[in-house]
């Protein structure tokens, strides 16, 4: 009978051949003797899958296991009941290159037993990025710092990273790679009973209704959401004087502005604000649960019409306090001929504007005398009204890059936002968008934020720690004790998700990451709440393979310390980006045996699945770093004075470079 492959994945059950053995080539025979049923991850090789592993997938391997998962179809599992715990181990560099021969790790006595003659099965194994089959682990096809990984996992696997992309799916363009940490750490929401009403309802338009059920409030104040200026240079922002220390930086800014046409000659003001800590307030001045943080919060939108030149010209203007009062709603008549009205957006109309007198020097004046070094401007996308108003201000919350959009550059609409966050419609019917609706919806958006914290309307608002998953079943049919989570890492592991872990180990290297995960295995640990906790998931990482071959930078300020000591530690220098063939093999030999030792001390009936993540990021790294010298340059430069040039064959090298970078590798076995 031919079998169905209308699924995604979906081998028989009937002719899996086990992936899950502790030693290789004949000794699977001795084991299979002694136990007849054990529990066992399976892969049939007659079946060929028709897409490319993905982490998602992993995931999902794991929650079946431990939580309510649906039954992978890519793997089969034999005696589920009788796997009690999964590892995963994250060990970024161990790479598909490694095991294929492009990366070559021969010591010089392995080399030269090498000619063109050799045995077929001492050949690389032939395992490649996006290959959808996985490959067998033959001991005599890997060299010798490998050769112990055919000793605990009998296949590799190519896996592939989440990513975000846009256009449709035959020309798709990939944006950005998703965390591999995120990808184990976080998972999926269910929908509320709103959501899935909404999303049954033929009539429902626009985004689902966010829920809120079982959220966890997170009050912050508004100044934990103020732009960086990294974020402001990023969104087409006007950078005001404050953010130069020397007087050097200023009159080199000031003098690109003016190239630009966006200096004082050109109408432009800046905000009386002579230094960033002009805006800092200590904490004795304001009450310490105070949302505001003593700071006056000021909502802004405007309204423009089109030049002759198509350029935005300020119409009216609107700006509401904290409290929701508008402290001005004024047209105003532009110096400039308006060539198009766009009333169906702005709501202008000749009509209203005839007998205006104000102008944009009188909005200007009462702006800067409204606002102080202590004042925030809050709007959605905000540089387009600061461009019309022609005004610069370092202190900005802009609600397009608080709740972002999945897919940067792109962002979503205020319209969009206040649908799904608030409930309530704006900017309906033809008559144009009002500025006070605009200004109160980004009152109510940042209020939101305040008060339910970070995380909500991020790019995680939908997903959940997958210790609050497990912490939802039950260990057990006669008790009521829930399944319970760690983090081993470098580093704080209660940075972002791991503090949702019940038992954290903090480590300094990687032998410290085996200890940590072998001891949350073996006795019970004390836990975030001080009780006895003995984990069903562990989730570590080993980083110093990542850190010889060049692949962890010390962008992240918070590790910068940890890869400079390990730097010192290895005699490698603070600037290090690649290694010798020498420090390579060596770097492999350490986590190959730091991967052999956990699994020696996994307890019978435990799942342990390693993944490298991504791979290199170096090609990746040079088109971002390339791209943001561009748009920082095209902002104030003329395009023949460029050093860089950002066309549509970049952005496809871009493309190419987040699709390499997701592939990764895999290895999983049941002990």
């Amino acid at each position: 009978m031919k079998r169905k492959h209308s699924d995604r994945h979906k081998p028989p059950s009937a002719c899996y051949e086990a992936v899950d053995t502790s030693c290789h080539n004949g000794s699977q025979k001795k084991q299979k003797k002694k136990k007849s049923h054990p529990p066992a991850i399976y892969f049939s090789p007659e079946i060929r899958l028709r897409d490319q592993v993905q982490l998602s997938d992993i995931q999902g391997l794991i929650l079946y296991l431990l939580a309510d998962g649906v039954a992978p179809r890519w793997v089969g599992v034999r005696s589920r009941e009788q796997i009690g715990r999964v590892v995963v181990l994250m060990v970024p560099g161990l790479e598909l290159d490694l095991f294929n021969g492009e990366t070559r790790l021969d010591t010089q006595e392995e080399s030269e037993s090498y000619d063109d003659e050799h045995d077929e099965h001492a050949k690389p194994i032939d395992i490649r990025p996006r290959d959808i089959q996985p490959r067998t682990l033959h001991y005599n096809r890997l060299p010798g710092a490998l050769k112990p990984l055919a000793d605990v996992f009998s296949r590799i696997w190519s896996i592939k990273g989440g990513a975000d992309f846009r256009g449709p799916h035959q020309s798709r363009q990939w944006i950005k790679v998703h965390s591999p940490i995120t990808a184990m750490l976080r998972t999926a929401k269910p929908l509320s009973q709103e959501q899935r009403d909404a999303k049954n309802n033929p009539s429902h338009k626009g985004p689902l209704p966010q829920s809120s059920h079982d959220w966890k409030n997170d009050p912050r104040p508004v100044t934990e959401f103020l732009a960086t200026r990294q974020q402001l240079l990023e969104n087409n922002y006007v950078l005001h004087p404050a953010f130069f220390e020397s007087e050097e930086g200023t009159a080199e800014a000031l003098e690109e502005r003016r190239k630009a046409g966006k200096a004082a000659a050109d109408g432009w003001v800046d905000t009386n604000v002579a230094t960033i800590e002009d805006g800092f307030i200590p904490s004795e001045e304001f009450e310490q649960d105070s949302l505001t943080a003593g700071r006056q919060v000021l909502f802004l939108d405007c309204e423009m019409c089109l030049s002759n030149a198509k350029a935005p010209l300020l119409t009216r203007i609107s700006i509401l306090d904290w409290t929701g009062n508008v402290l001005m709603d004024k047209l105003v008549k532009p110096d400039e001929q308006i060539s198009d009205y766009v009333t169906a957006k702005s709501g202008i109309t000749e009509e209203l504007l005839h007998d205006v007198t104000t102008k944009l020097a009188d909005i200007q004046k009462e702006l800067l005398e409204l606002i102080t070094p202590r004042t925030i401007l809050v709007g959605h996308s905000l540089e387009s009204d600061l461009n019309a108003l022609k005004l610069t201000h370092p202190f900005i919350i802009d609600t397009s890059l608080i709740y972002p959009n999945p897919a940067p550059p792109a962002k979503h609409g205020l319209r969009w936002l206040t649908t799904k966050y608030l409930g309530r419609f704006i900017q309906q019917g033809t008559a144009g968008h009002n500025s006070v609706e605009d200004s109160r919806a980004c009152l109510d958006l940042l209020k939101m934020k305040c008060e339910k914290g970070p995380l909500w309307g991020s790019l995680d608002m939908n997903t959940e720690p997958i210790f609050t998953r497990l912490g939802r079943t039950i260990k057990s049919v006669d008790g009521d004790e829930t399944k319970k989570g760690a983090v081993v890492d470098w580093g704080d592991p209660a940075r972002g998700t791991g503090i949702h872990a019940q038992v954290r180990v903090a480590c300094r290297n990687d032998s410290e990451v085996v200890e940590g995960i072998i001891s949350s295995l073996g006795s019970q640990q004390v836990g975030t709440e001080s009780e006895a906790v003995q984990p069903d998931y562990v989730w570590g990482r080993l980083r110093e393979l990542e850190l010889v071959r060049g692949w962890w930078d010390g962008s992240n300020y918070a590790d910068q310390g940890l890869r400079k000591e390990t730097l010192d530690q290895l005699g490698l220098p603070l600037e290090h980006s690649d290694a010798t063939h020498s420090q390579l093999v060596d770097a492999v030999k350490r986590t190959v045996h730091c991967i052999r030792d956990i699994y020696k001390a996994l307890p019978d009936g435990t799942a342990f699945i390693v993944y490298s993540g991504t791979s290199s990021p170096r090609e990746l790294r040079r088109l971002l770093n390339m791209r943001s010298q561009y748009y920082r340059e095209q902002k104030v430069k003329p395009y023949e004075e460029l050093t860089v040039k950002w066309t549509d064959t970049e952005n496809l090298e871009l493309s190419e470079a987040i699709d390499m970078n997701r592939q990764g590798a895999g290895f999983m076995v049941v002990k």
